[in-house]
């Protein structure tokens, strides 16, 4: 099975290129998905000024993954991963297509701040932070730690519940890190975060994500 995240701060509960917890058989959002989530938020996609025929092809794209994601999900692991997998570059090939590089560097700002702890392992971000090995080893320890939370998040069926945990695992997510970087490295962070992201998720029974 492909590797799994355990995320700090939950993106969306209508995550899209999920993989799959052999123990739980819990769905649960994998790396490559991230972008795909976050243009699933109305609150991001008017962060990118999208036009509304942009908006709604997103909303369309992002609808029909989520929907081969779930089938995806009850396919033995080996076919399983070579679906997530094809899925991934779909998602990548669709960004590109879709929006602009202006739009994909904004993407980029926000992802980092709200999936913040997770994306410190990627290379391209290790790096420009100067992480050390003992870093590295202690960022994968806190995304092992934060998993359940993540997943703990995903399964709370009420809206309000959520919106409380929400704020919980941002604090979390954002002691975590400031425990773990240098002065230095934190001011490096802020830099590659861009301006502060002001939108708001929307979580609940109905598709709030729907294009008005």
């Amino acid at each position: 099975m492909r590797k799994l995240f355990g995320w700090t701060f939950a993106l969306s509960i209508l995550a899209l290129g999920a993989a799959v917890a052999s123990a739980e058989d819990k769905l649960v959002p994998e790396e490559g998905a991230v972008e795909i989530m976050l243009l699933r938020q109305a609150s991001v996609r008017d962060d990118l000024k999208l036009s509304h025929d942009e908006a709604q092809k997103i909303h369309n794209f992002t609808r029909e993954q989520w929907e081969k994601a779930k089938e995806a999900s009850k396919l033995p692991a080996a076919e399983r991963d070579k679906k997530f997998a094809a899925m991934h570059d779909e998602n990548h090939r669709f960004i590109d297509k879709t929006i602009t590089k202006e739009q994909r560097k904004r993407l980029q700002e926000i992802e980092l701040q709200v999936a913040g702890l997770m994306c410190l392992t990627r290379p391209e971000i290790a790096k420009k932070l100067k992480l050390t090995d003992e870093q590295m080893k202690r960022v994968h320890e806190m995304q092992k730690e934060g998993r359940q939370e993540m997943e703990d998040f995903i399964y709370t069926s009420k809206p309000e519940v959520r919106k409380e945990k929400l704020a919980e695992l941002r604090k979390t997510s954002r002691d975590r890190m400031l425990e773990l970087l240098t002065d230095e490295q934190e001011i490096t962070w802020a830099q590659l975060q861009g301006k502060p992201f002001k939108g708001e998720f929307q979580f609940g029974t109905k598709e709030d994500t729907a294009v008005k």
